[in-house]
């Protein structure tokens, strides 16, 4: 993410102008997944949402440090600067209610946005492949995006002390498949309608 998404112009502007933005190790949690060892050289990709799931979530929090939204794995540049305008815009109204109505303002806004994630097309392309062939293992795409909201409600304001690796997403291992092909070498990305479609790198 660190060379994808959070360096696109536009997430890293909204990040510097209205989020304050620190980082955990996760290493030591037994529920933490791994990433593949890559050159610094090979090139950054977009990929699956949701792919390594267990060893990257970005958590939006409220400023008393309660869990505002949760997202697992890997999200790219746009659906990334969706999901911060929306916590912010929720930041914004939660604000606004008394706090015995926080937690039920949270949980509403995550299901209605679960509910229309799910109702968007797929993505196209190599990423939509990519979705397509691991979405038969686990939740990545549409399905991850829409689990994350359906966590985020359900535990809406967690204090964020309380979150956990396999509180959001089980303690089965994932490995972060991040590795890009090097020069002179192809990547394979499966196409499920027949075929496989290679790219030259």
């Amino acid at each position: 993410m660190r060379a994808v998404s959070l360096s696109n112009i536009d997430v890293r502007t909204l990040l510097a102008d209205q989020f304050v933005c620190t980082w955990t190790n996760i290493a030591a949690d037994p529920a933490a997944g791994t990433s593949h060892p890559h050159a610094c050289t090979d090139p950054a990709r977009d990929m699956a949402r949701g792919l390594g799931e267990h060893n990257t979530q970005t958590l939006i929090l409220t400023s008393d440090g309660r869990l505002l939204s949760a997202l697992a794995g890997y999200v790219g540049p746009a659906d990334l600067l969706e999901e911060l305008k929306f916590a912010r815009s929720l930041a914004e109204k939660i604000k606004k209610e008394p706090s015995d109505r926080a937690r039920s303002v949270v949980e509403k806004a995550h299901s209605t946005f679960a509910r229309d994630l799910a109702g968007r097309s797929p993505r196209g392309g190599d990423v939509g492949r990519e979705e397509e062939f691991f979405g038969q293992l686990k939740d990545v795409g549409l399905k991850r995006a829409v689990a994350d909201h359906q966590f985020s409600a359900k535990d809406a304001l967690l204090p964020v002390e309380k979150f956990t690796t396999e509180r959001m997403v089980g303690n089965a291992k994932s490995s972060f498949v991040a590795q890009t092909s090097g020069p002179g070498s192809s990547i394979a990305i499966p196409d499920l309608s027949g075929g496989v479609t290679k790219r030259r790198k």
